[in-house]
């Protein structure tokens, strides 16, 4: 495939060892297969598979449980995807619509990707030069969905004064750091040493 700027399923498969690929593959099957396409959780099937109590509102021992229920028309998924977002949704273990539910979990009820907490360059953040930001590592994998958001928010975070080291890593893939027997793993703890000695 040289040459070209379009990946294949073929190529994740030598980006991690053969074991670790087949695991996280499997993994990554159950995750789905207990997915709605709404985001939610299949309860009855993941019940069938695990048992698990049930939601319970009245506290047991303490503890109560809840469902919650997304409102699609926040308009919290309302925005362009970027180019690696397009280029790598469903490839290397993550899909774009994984990501959304997560910002959707996350972010407080009724509130979109301005919050402050996601967008700290958004018009309701904070300056970040009024809290003295410290120098940073900011550390990218080339097949993350999600590259471009990193890329810019070094970009921010330079504007903004703050002294930023990028570490972007060719080939390595979203997660890569939780496997230490690759290059990517080592480069990174060698990167960290130095950063936090310098």
């Amino acid at each position: 495939m040289a040459g070209s700027d379009e990946v294949n399923a073929n190529e994740s498969k030598r980006v991690v060892p053969l074991n670790t690929w087949i695991l996280i593959s499997n993994f990554k099957l159950a995750y789905n297969m207990l997915r709605r396409p709404d985001g939610t959780f299949n309860r009855d099937l993941n019940e069938f598979l695990d048992r698990k109590v049930p939601a319970n509102a009245n506290p047991v021992a303490g503890i109560y449980s809840f469902d919650v229920i997304i409102d699609r028309s926040t308009g919290l998924l309302n925005r362009e995807r970027t180019e690696s977002e397009k280029r790598l949704d469903g490839k290397y273990f993550v899909k774009i619509q994984d990501r959304d539910w997560y910002w959707r979990a996350y972010l407080p009820e009724g509130e979109d990707r301005d919050h402050p907490a996601c967008n700290v360059f958004g018009p309701r953040a904070r300056p970040i030069k009024s809290f003295g930001f410290p120098k940073s590592l900011v550390v990218v994998a080339e097949l993350d969905l999600l590259q471009d958001w990193q890329l810019g928010y070094v970009d921010g975070l330079r504007k903004n004064g703050v002294e930023v080291r990028l570490l972007f890593l060719e080939k390595a893939t979203i997660g890569f750091y939780f496997l230490p027997n690759n290059e990517h793993f080592c480069c990174l703890m060698d990167e960290l040493n130095e950063f936090l000695h310098s």
